[in-house]
């Protein structure tokens, strides 16, 4: 699990020694202790992806988020991060997630149907308009209707 917090970047895993502890790794110290204070047991592994790590029980981790999430008293987020770094991870992060959510299927389904609304007028607010087929030839209001007798449905071919 990735934790994005105003002073720190956390990656957290469970111990695979002992499924009751967590491991929580940082590419930069500062962000562990910032999070865990200055006397944490703090682990170097210069070889690895996150440089530092430390264990901790799930009871204390569970305590120390919810620390954090009773501490929001932003109403943005990256405004409220100092740290010049970590402010410009957050930014490319954010723009990373934006380009996944340009990227969405359901996205490109919701602008065909904002498409539809404006250029055809067929759909309002994703409901069907009430259709009256009453001046067309009978051949299409056949094509158009789903032969239910009720105008309020439309069939799609």
């Amino acid at each position: 699990m990735w934790i994005c917090l105003r002073d720190g970047f956390l990656n957290i895993v469970v111990d695979k020694n002992d499924p009751t502890r967590l491991l929580v790794r940082a590419r930069r110290k500062e962000h562990l202790v910032n999070v865990f204070g200055k006397d944490a047991e703090l682990i170097k592994t210069p070889g690895a992806d996150y440089r530092w790590r430390v264990f901790v029980g799930r009871a204390d981790f569970k305590t120390l988020v919810n620390r954090h999430l009773d501490g929001i008293e932003y109403t943005s987020f990256q405004d409220s991060v100092k740290d010049r770094d970590l402010d410009e991870m957050y930014k490319q992060f954010w723009n990373i997630h934006h380009r996944h959510q340009d990227q969405d299927v359901t996205n490109r389904i919701d602008n065909w149907r904002s498409h539809f609304v404006r250029r055809v007028g067929a759909f309002v607010a994703g409901k069907p308009k009430k259709f009256d087929f009453g001046h067309l030839p009978g051949s299409f209001q056949s094509l158009c209707s789903t032969g239910t007798g009720n105008p309020d449905q439309v069939m799609s071919r």
